[in-house]
Order: structure tokens, then sequence, then C-alpha cells
């Protein structure tokens, strides 16, 4: 799915640690007063006073969630972004000064009221997804139907072209659209991904699967009208075939 399925989300988040690493090494290495390293001397406190909200790498921090919520989707490792949004939201709450737990129960009817609306956009967006997902699963395998044909009909008959399956053929091509479908286990844990991060897989979908189909599209496009420029040069290039003679024509000149 586009290079969000090449890059590992791991790669990335060594390359934020690099950089987090090389800042506060560039830091330690200026001259700074007796007070400014005693002020820092603590680590809770110095990650604090580093990642305050509103400072650098407080965006830095949030970017890189964000990068890391889309690589893991995009990877479809529910897992991942899930691991990432909790370190996220512990780094929130003790580190970056944001009282994830006093916005929560300050006010539970608001609360509950946004736990409801994720529940009814996880479920649409799920539904959508797997429909979208299942109709083109589905569709590959009859994409595929005139090769399935060629390979399943008796040898006696290869050589003949089927625009539709073979009457003796339809239990067993019935059969193979039932097996080789996905099945819903193997759907479910893509189900609680699209479910579970609908917000995520919304910006992959239209942003990196709807954006390649799109391509994909208007390449068979261009590709048709080459084709047909190349099949219109070699017609003209061709020499006009000699047309055959009429069986009267042939007859008498057998009288002769």
């Amino acid at each position: 799915m586009g290079w969000l399925r090449k890059t590992s989300w791991l790669q990335f988040l060594c390359l934020m640690a690099a950089l987090f690493v090389g800042e506060n090494l560039a830091y330690a290495a200026t001259a700074v007063d007796a007070t400014t390293m005693a002020a820092t001397n603590a680590p809770l406190e110095f990650m604090r006073a580093t990642f305050a909200v509103g400072s650098f790498w407080f965006g830095i921090l949030i970017a890189a969630e964000v990068v890391v919520l889309l690589l893991s989707i995009g990877n479809e490792s529910g897992v991942a972004a899930g691991i990432s949004l909790v370190v996220f939201a512990a780094m929130l709450q003790w580190v970056c000064g944001v009282d994830l737990i006093l916005l929560a129960t300050s006010n539970p009817f608001r609360g509950i009221a946004v736990f409801l609306s994720y529940i009814v956009f996880a479920g649409l967006w799920a539904a959508f997804r797997f429909n979208t997902y299942y109709n083109r699963e589905v569709q590959a395998l009859v994409d595929q139907k005139a090769s399935w044909i060629r390979n399943n009909v008796e040898y006696k008959d290869r050589d003949l072209q089927y625009n539709e399956v073979p009457d003796h053929l339809i239990e067993k091509w019935n059969n193979h659209i039932d097996n080789d479908s996905p099945h819903m286990m193997q759907c479910k844990a893509k189900i609680l991904r699209w479910a579970g991060y609908w917000w995520v897989d919304a910006v992959v979908y239209f942003f990196s699967d709807l954006t390649q189909e799109f391509f994909g599209w208007l390449y068979n496009q261009v590709s048709g009208v080459f084709i047909r420029w190349a099949k219109n040069i070699r017609q003209r290039a061709k020499l006009p075939v000699p047309a055959a003679k009429s069986s009267a024509t042939m007859m008498a000149e057998d009288e002769k």
C-alpha cells in the first residue's frame, strides 16, 4: 500500500531517538552555568522541561506519534499502534503536563458523549472498509474466472474459449468462491483495527489506498490511448490483403 507499507515504524522511532540524543548531546556540550545544570539534573525534570507544552520537542513528539500511527496502520499492525498510543498518553500525562485523567473525569457527560460518538463512527467506518475489502477480494477471484475454467475443463475441451462457467463446473466454481474468499476469522483482526483506529485508517485509506487506485486507473486510461496509437501506426504500415476470388471466377478459370 504505497510507501506506508514499505517503511518500518521502528526505523522512524530510531531516527527520532537519534535526533533527540544528538540535540541533547549538543546542548550538553555548550557552556551553561551551574544553576542551569542543577535545575536539569533530575532526569524527570529534564524531560518535563524538554517536552513542555508549546516547546519544540513537544511538537516533535506529536508529529512522531502521528507518523508512527500512520506507519503502523499502513503496515496493518494494530498492536504497534496501540503500544505507541499508550506511550504517547503516558508522556502527555506525566511528562508534558497534560492531565488526561482530569480531562476525562471533569465532565463525565462529555466523556460519555465522545465515547458513544467514537463507537458510532467506528462501526460505520468498519462496515464501509469491510464492504470495499470483501468486494475487492471476491472480484479478484471473478477476474481470474477464465484462467480457472481453462485449468479445470477436461483435456479435450482445453482449446475452447468459455465466457461463462460450463454447467458441469458450476458447483465446483461455487465451492471455489466459498473456499478461497476471505473467511470471517481472517477478517477479525482487520475489522477490529478498522474500528479501533478508524480516524487513522481513514487517513491511510484516502491518502494511500485511494490515491494508489486513482493513479492505477489513470495509468490504465493513458496506456489504453498509447495502445490505440500503436495499433493505428502498425495498421498504416501494413499492406492491403488481396480479396479472395469468388467461386464463380475460380470455376471459370478452371474451365479454361
